[in-house]
C-alpha cells in the first residue's frame, strides 16, 4: 500500500490538515459537518489509491484543522467552498473528481459552480436544494441538533449513529464533540439566509458528468426528490441506491461504493458518461437498486 502523507497548509481562512495517498488523477474528498476526513479511511485503504491521488482534509473548525479565523465568513457554504478552492490552488490541482458526502456534497456543488477545472462530481447523501435549504430532506429535518452550539457526548453519539453507523460512534464521537461550537449555528443560519448557490440548478446544468450514489435506507435525505432531478450528464442515467445502507454508503458498504467510484473514474478516462462499460460493474447492480 502506498504510504500516506500528512501535512498542513495555511489559508486565509484556517490552518488546514491534509492527508493524501496514491498517484494519478486527483480525487478530492469533502466530509460532512461535525465529522473529519477519517470518514474516508475505507477509500484510502482501497485499490483506489493504486490508480488515483486521493486527497482528504479537515474542514475549518474540524479535526486537526484550526478553528476559522473569521467564523462568520468561513462557516457558511461559500466560505467552506473558498477553503476548498484555497487547497486546490495550493496543490495546483486540475481535472479533479470531487467527492462530497452530505454537507460535503453541498460544498462540492458550490466549488463546481465557481471552478472551471472540475472533471466530475460524485454526490452521496446530498440533496441539492433550490427554493429552501431543507428541500430534499426527510421530515422532520434535524435542524435542532444540526444547529445546536454545544453538543453533549449523547448528542455526538446520536449524530454519528444516524449519519454514519452505530459501530462508528466510539471512533467518531470525539471528532463530533471537537467541532468548533460556533460552526453549526453559523452554518444553519447561513443556509436559512440563502447564502449559497442554487444547488439544483448547478447539477441540472452541469457541463461535466455527475455520479449520485446513495444508501437505499438513508434516514436523512428524500431519495425520491434526488431521483427526480433532471441531470443530463448523470452517470448510469440514474441515481444509484446501495441496498441495506443508510446515509453513508462509503462507510457502511465501502466495497460496493469503491467499485462504483472506480468504475466511474474508468469511464471518465474513456470519455464516457452514460451507462457503465466495465464488466465488473454488472455485479453491482444486484446490490444497488
Amino acid at each position: 500500500m502506498t504510504q500516506r502523507i500528512h501535512y498542513r497548509i495555511e489559508t486565509p481562512r484556517a490552518s488546514i490538515a491534509v492527508e493524501e495517498v496514491g498517484r494519478g488523477s486527483p480525487i478530492l474528498f469533502i466530509h460532512s459537518g461535525s465529522t473529519t476526513r477519517a470518514v474516508f479511511a475505507k477509500q484510502f485503504e482501497s485499490r483506489l489509491a493504486e490508480e488515483h491521488r486521493l486527497i482528504a482534509f479537515d474542514l475549518p473548525g474540524h479535526g486537526a484543522s484550526s478553528d476559522a479565523y473569521d467564523p462568520a465568513r468561513t462557516y457558511v457554504i461559500p466560505g467552506l467552498a473558498n477553503t476548498v478552492l484555497d487547497l486546490i490552488a495550493y496543490l495546483g490541482l486540475s481535472d479533479i473528481i470531487l467527492v462530497g458526502w452530505s454537507l460535503g456534497g453541498e460544498i462540492a456543488i458550490e466549488v463546481a459552480s465557481r471552478f472551471d477545472d472540475v472533471r466530475a462530481l460524485v454526490l452521496s447523501g446530498t440533496a441539492p436544494a433550490a427554493e429552501y435549504y431543507t428541500q430534499g430532506l426527510k421530515p422532520p429535518p434535524r435542524v435542532a441538533l444540526s444547529s445546536k452550539t454545544i453538543w453533549s457526548a449523547e448528542d455526538a453519539s446520536e449524530y454519528i449513529s444516524t449519519s454514519l453507523d452505530p459501530l462508528a460512534v466510539p471512533l467518531m464521537r470525539q471528532s463530533a464533540v471537537r467541532t468548533d461550537a460556533r460552526f453549526r449555528e453559523i452554518l444553519v443560519t447561513g443556509m436559512r439566509d440563502g447564502l449559497s448557490c442554487n444547488q439544483r440548478e448547478v447539477v441540472q446544468n452541469s457541463p461535466f458528468p455527475i455520479a449520485v450514489i446513495n444508501g437505499a435506507d438513508d434516514p436523512i435525505i428524500d431519495l425520491d426528490y434526488v431521483d427526480s432531478l433532471v441531470i443530463p450528464n448523470l452517470w448510469a442515467r440514474q441515481c444509484l441506491r446501495i441496498r441495506h445502507v443508510g446515509h453513508a454508503p462509503h462507510w457502511s458498504a465501502p466495497d460496493v461504493f469503491n467499485q462504483l467510484l472506480r468504475g466511474f473514474a474508468h469511464d471518465l478516462n474513456e470519455g464516457y458518461s452514460g451507462y457503465p462499460r466495465y464488466g465488473h460493474m454488472a455485479n453491482l447492480w444486484n446490490k444497488a437498486g
